[in-house]
Order: structure tokens, then C-alpha cells, then sequence
């Protein structure tokens, strides 16, 4: 019976990756994004899509790809030009072994930051490590913006979270090991020669090294230096993969283990119902405020990242608000990531949401993942983030945006 069980759900599961495939190749590149883009864009996509993949893009995998990113493009108002290469640089991610699901939350960061296709395999790289090895969201985001800020290369994004998660178990601040990597990590750390790449990490041991078990800095620095190779190939990533896995996984483990996460709503109310962050301005009027307030951010530019009206994510601002002056929540009950954030306050179906609330979708495959957050104004509207706009107001009744919808949380209440 067992095996009989077994056989029927491999059978199903081939069934359905059969009509799958037959349904993508049954769709041409055009029906797949003329959802999202008018019929001169949808032929400009075609078209150069073609161009940048020539016999592929007609690929069940390529489809794959061109049906997971129109979700993403409507989200975040993705110009018809740089759909195409958006395909493009997901296309180099599964050469190399990345899931979909694995790198898509680097698409902010490609769109603003326009990596070339060699910094791609190592932004992949950094960024499937850093998520097995449970680098907390807001610091991955950190790293990401002091990248953009320095132009680091993919490969020294790469090198820049190593040595940030290699560092934590006896740097209590992640960021100061960062601050310290401002200075000194080269721009292009794979165009140096292999002596060069020795010494600076040599360098960077002799002084950070206190900070690092010796165990694991032999493996990753052995590695590191491979995988930086100029000759470097799909191969060597996946040697990489299974040479350094254990390391990820043994930090992964140590967070899990030596630092619970502490869950964000328990702070929140903490904070919430302590007499000493309390205000005289009222819910009703704090709520009132979050208007006027919104309406100075609109304009703003996006930044991976970023947390002030020279850029801002869509996570990065919806904290900026509650924490303003005129609203007055403290820096401290707010998380930083989307994901934190939807974790605060009472849940609120979306019937029934008031200004102030906010509001979490998913661009994802997997659409129970929390990929975007923005903050309920009148109307009906919500402002946010967007990566390519920067900081606009839209409808919560636009198509993708009430496909996609996840949940709502009333954080002015205190209430779970």
C-alpha cells in the first residue's frame, strides 16, 4: 500500500508538471506580460528578449521566469525595457543552481543598482547564504545599500556578507563589522590577482580575527579565493555550495539556538503600554496625521535599503512614518523588514481597513510570502515604496494589488 501510495503521488506530481509545461508552451512571451504592459511595450519585451536569448526564450523555463517577474514588474512599476533584462539576469540565476524563490527578493536591488551579468552568480550566491546562515532581513538590507553606495561589485557583496556573518558570534553589531568593511574592501575584489585577494583577507583576519572561529575561516577563505577566480565556472559555484554549506548551516543553527529571535510583537506591546512612551496626541489624531505626514515622502526616490528622503524602500517607509515626530511611535516597537512589520499590532481583514494601517502583499509564486508593504490612506488608497516610481499613492481596488493582497495590521490599537 505504501508504495502503491507512493507511485500515485509521483504520477500526480508528473501530471501536473506535464500540464504546466504544456500550458507555458501553449503561451506565447507576449500573452505572458500583456497584463501588465500595453501592446508597443509587449512587443518591445518580445523582442528583446529574443534578442538577449535568442533559441531560448521560447524555453518552458524562460516562461517560467517571464510569468514569475510580470507579478513583480506590476508591483514595482518595472519599465518595458528592463523586463527583458530582468528575465535575462534570472535566467543566469538558474544556470548557476538559484531557485526563483531562493533570489527574487533581489529584484529592488537589481533595478536600482543595474548589476552587470558577471556580479549576478555572486549576488545569488551572497544572498542564498546569508538567508541560510539567518542574517537578520535589515542587515542583509544594510549591506545591500552600503554596496550600492560603494559600487561593490557582486563578488564583494559576496565577500562583504561572509566576513559579516563569519564576524557575529562575537561582534554583537553586525554593522560595525560592516562600518569597518567600508573602508577597506576593494571595489572589484575579483579583478585582483590571487596574491592580492590573499593578503587582503589575511589582512582583514590579523585585525577582525578575534571575532571569527579559525575552524571556519580556513574552509571560507580557501574558498572565497576559488570562487573569486576570473576562470571561475558554474562548476566551482556548486563545489562552493557543498565546501561551505556546513558553515551556513552550523550559523544558521548557533541563531536559532543562542539568539531566539525575539518576537517583534512582544516588544511592540511592551513598549506600546509603558507609560514612559506614551504621548498626549490620541489614536483618532495620530491616525489623522498619517496623511499629512505621507504626503512629504511622495517623491521620494527608492533605495534598497534606505531610510531617509534621499531614498527609502517600502518597508523603510512605512517605519518612517509611525516613528515621525507628529505621529510619535518609538523607533524601537516598529521592525524594519515587511515581514517584522506584519508581525505588530491586530490583524484587519481588508473590508475593514482605516488610515494608518498597513497593508502587505506578496509578488511571489509562493503567495503567502510577504514581499511589500505600503500604509492605508483615504479613499480606499495606500502610499508606498515603489523601486522604479519611488514614493507614490495607489489604489488598494488596482488589479494586482487586491490579487495579491496578504493582510492588514491596525498598529495603533497595541492589540495582537
Amino acid at each position: 500500500m505504501f508504495v502503491i501510495s507512493r507511485i500515485y503521488r509521483f504520477l500526480s506530481g508528473f501530471i501536473f508538471f506535464l500540464l504546466l509545461g504544456n500550458s507555458l508552451i501553449a503561451q506565447n512571451l507576449d500573452s505572458l506580460v500583456a497584463s501588465v504592459y500595453n501592446k508597443q511595450e509587449t512587443l518591445l519585451i518580445r523582442n528583446e528578449i529574443r534578442k538577449r536569448l535568442e533559441d531560448r526564450a521560447n524555453d518552458p523555463s524562460v516562461k517560467e521566469i517571464v510569468q514569475s517577474l510580470r507579478v513583480w514588474a506590476a508591483f514595482e512599476s518595472i519599465p518595458a525595457p528592463e523586463f527583458a533584462e530582468g528575465v535575462e539576469r534570472f535566467v543566469i540565476l538558474k544556470d548557476y543552481g538559484y531557485t526563483w524563490e531562493e533570489t527574487e527578493e533581489l529584484i529592488p536591488y537589481f533595478i536600482t543598482a543595474k548589476p552587470n551579468k558577471k556580479d549576478i552568480p555572486y549576488l545569488g550566491k551572497f544572498f542564498k547564504e546569508t538567508t541560510k546562515s539567518k542574517l537578520p532581513e535589515d542587515t542583509v538590507l544594510e549591506i545591500l545599500r552600503v554596496a550600492r553606495a560603494k559600487q561593490w561589485s557582486g563578488a564583494s557583496v559576496l565577500v562583504a556578507g561572509r566576513l559579516v556573518v563569519l564576524s557575529r558570534k562575537k561582534e554583537e553589531n553586525s554593522n560595525a563589522t560592516l562600518k569597518s568593511l567600508e573602508a577597506v574592501l576593494p571595489k572589484q575584489i575579483q579583478t585582483l590577482s590571487d596574491e592580492k585577494k590573499n593578503k587582503f583577507l589575511d589582512e582583514w583576519f590579523q585585525k577582525e580575527g578575534k571575532k571569527i572561529e579559525v575552524k571556519d575561516w580556513e574552509i571560507v577563505k580557501a574558498d572565497t579565493i576559488q570562487v573569486l577566480s576570473p576562470t571561475s565556472t558554474k562548476e566551482n559555484f556548486q563545489k562552493s555550495e557543498r565546501r561551505t554549506e556546513i558553515v551556513w548551516n552550523e550559523q544558521g543553527e548557533w541563531v536559532t539556538k543562542e539568539r531566539p529571535k525575539l518576537d517583534p510583537n512582544i516588544l511592540f506591546l511592551e513598549e506600546l503600554n509603558s507609560p514612559s512612551v506614551q504621548t498626549t496626541v490620541g489614536e483618532k489624531d495620530k491616525r489623522k496625521l498619517v496623511e499629512t505626514v505621507g504626503q512629504t515622502w511622495i517623491g521620494t526616490p527608492y533605495l534598497y535599503g534606505g531610510y531617509s528622503k534621499r531614498g527609502v524602500d517600502c518597508s523603510g517607509l512605512t517605519k518612517s512614518i509611525l516613528t515621525d515626530s507628529k505621529i510619535g511611535m518609538n523607533e524601537k516597537t516598529i521592525p524594519r523588514s515587511a515581514r517584522d512589520q506584519a508581525q505588530i499590532g491586530k490583524s484587519v481583514s481588508r473590508d475593514k481597513q482605516q488610515m494608518g494601517n498597513l497593508v502587505f502583499f506578496s509578488a511571489s509564486p509562493n503567495t503567502s510570502k510577504i514581499t511589500h508593504v505600503g500604509m492605508v490612506l483615504e479613499n480606499g488608497n495606500f502610499i508606498h515604496a515603489s523601486t522604479s516610481r519611488g514614493v507614490v499613492i495607489q489604489s488598494l481596488n488596482e488589479k494586482w494589488w487586491k490579487e495579491r493582497y496578504i493582510t492588514g495590521r491596525d498598529v495603533f490599537t497595541g492589540a495582537k
